[in-house]
């Protein structure tokens, strides 16, 4: 057999250099997306996890969000028209 010349081989290195350099770019590229995406579903939501539908926040108690946002929900008073008011802080 004859030794392929040196033209293929030059051509076979270069081709594996782009194939490398290609899956590298595809790879960080799913990186950095599913960090975008983390980033968009994290903003706003509870660092304090205790309470929900089931078991609701006591008055008084204060929800602490990661954006650093913090709400307080006063006790419910009875107005004079026998509705109930609070406030949130």
């Amino acid at each position: 057999m004859l030794p392929p010349p040196s033209g293929s081989s030059c051509c076979a290195a270069c081709c594996g250099i782009v194939v490398t350099v290609l899956t590298a770019l595809v790879v960080l590229g799913g990186v950095a997306l599913g960090e975008f995406e983390d980033s968009l579903t994290q903003h706003g939501h509870l660092k304090d996890l205790s309470g929900g539908v089931a078991e609701p926040r006591r008055p008084g108690a204060s929800a602490h969000y990661d954006d650093g946002l913090t709400t307080t929900v006063s006790p419910p008073h009875r107005e004079p028209d026998n509705s109930y008011s609070f406030t949130v802080t």
